[in-house]
């Protein structure tokens, strides 16, 4: 096995004169949750060998993603100097967040005065954060917690986009992308970003959008916060299974996976599939899985046993049709593994990977799968593909503009 480290050289770490980075996120951090969970875990990686005053800022009450003690463990093992605090996202903060979206939309001139709105009872943790820090620089995760974070200095953030919320919230509603609701989301979304000192976006085609659409904002392109080592298996006879399927719980992962097996099942049972992370938990995948035993599920993984499981796997799918990059993809061509996909969820990637990431056909998997040196091959250009895609980006470019007041 051969690692390769990857990825732009640091920069210099921080001094004590640095601003306090506020990173917020709405719910708890698990690795390997999901990709946004990872996404969000690696801007941290980045973030805290740069500065040294960071605070993780969050509300307590998230309906799904609760702050456990072992998260809280776990936090302060990865990142000893993040500080968590948190308060509570009660009904009146709701409502206030709500109505910044109205105005947001309504006047998008008065962006930053909107968003400036705030009522300091409702979170009197963050209250204090703003009263003994002079100088925050804010990183927020998604466009909607522009509005969710009660008062923020726009021209002091900087917004991860994690995708364009517009097509994900169109694809959900299952109506045109120009109807009348779908298009509000989209004024909503480029007016709150337009009031931000600038925004990241996770794939090419993304970037290119927002800047299009938003010629004072700054747009960075950071494919990737924390590049990881590519893990590539020497030439390797034996595989416990022919694909892998690395996935949290969210429904399009769930669809994807179910629908396969609805329109190929019985082609399928010849080969030998594992599922692996939370999606295991959902009673669907668990009935897929009694009715084809080649179905093995794994159930979630640690960063090791993941990493095992990779190299124990031929290749890879992707059957899913959300937005954005997909994470799980990416992890895969960073483990040197060949990946069946759908349109939609290599769009994120762009050109360049067809020699690696291939249509979601039963007879490309046969034919792969069976022949030894065309799969070796694959995998090769897997891993020189995400080397590739590791490279790219304005990591130093957003490290300036955070220093920079």
């Amino acid at each position: 096995m051969s690692d390769t480290t990857v990825g732009p050289s640091d920069e210099p770490s921080g001094s004590a004169s640095q601003p306090l980075i506020l990173v917020y996120y709405w719910g708890a951090l698990m690795p390997g949750a999901n990709g946004s969970q990872v996404r969000t875990i690696g801007q941290l990686e980045y973030l805290s060998k740069r500065f040294e005053n960071i605070v993780l800022y969050h509300f307590a009450n998230h309906p799904h993603d609760r702050w456990t003690p072992e998260h809280e463990a776990d936090l302060a093992r990865r990142f000893p100097n993040i500080r968590l605090v948190s308060d509570n996202e009660g009904w009146a903060l709701k409502i206030v967040s709500r109505l910044k979206k109205i105005a947001v939309t309504a006047f998008p001139g008065l962006a930053r005065r909107v968003l400036a709105w705030h009522v300091e009872a409702l979170t009197p943790n963050y209250a204090q954060l703003r009263r003994s820090n002079d100088d925050i620089r804010y990183v927020i995760n998604y466009v909607d917690s522009l509005a969710q974070v009660n008062g923020i200095d726009a021209s002091k953030t900087i917004v991860e986009t994690h995708d364009l919320r517009y097509f994900r919230r169109a694809m959900a509603s299952h109506r045109s992308l120009i109807s009348c609701r779908n298009l509000l989301n989209l004024r909503y979304e480029v007016s709150a970003l337009s009031a931000a000192n600038g925004l990241v976006a996770i794939t090419e085609n993304e970037a290119y959008f927002f800047r299009n659409m938003l010629a004072e904002t700054a747009v960075y392109y950071i494919p990737e916060y924390a590049p990881g080592a590519i893990v590539c298996e020497t030439r390797r006879n034996n595989f416990d299974y022919d694909l892998l399927f690395a996935a949290s719980g969210n429904q399009v992962n769930v669809d994807g996976i179910t629908k396969l097996f609805e329109q190929a099942g019985p082609d399928l049972r010849d080969m030998r599939f594992a599922i692996c992370g939370l999606i295991c938990q959902r009673p669907e995948v668990q009935k897929l899985a009694a009715e084809y035993p080649n179905i093995h599920l794994l159930n979630f993984l640690s960063d090791e046993e993941l990493e095992a499981a990779y190299a124990r796997s031929k290749a890879c799918v992707s059957p899913t049709s959300g937005t954005g990059l997909n994470i799980k993809l990416v992890d895969a061509l960073r483990h040197c593994k060949p990946v069946f996909a759908t349109q939609s969820s290599m769009k994120g990637l762009g050109a360049g990977y067809e020699d690696c990431v291939l249509p979601l056909r039963v007879a490309d998997m046969k034919a792969l799968l069976s022949n030894p040196e065309q799969l070796h091959a694959a995998s090769t250009v897997a891993g020189e593909c995400y080397q590739r895609f590791a490279l790219g980006g304005d990591l130093t470019k957003l490290f300036q503009s955070l220093q920079t007041p």
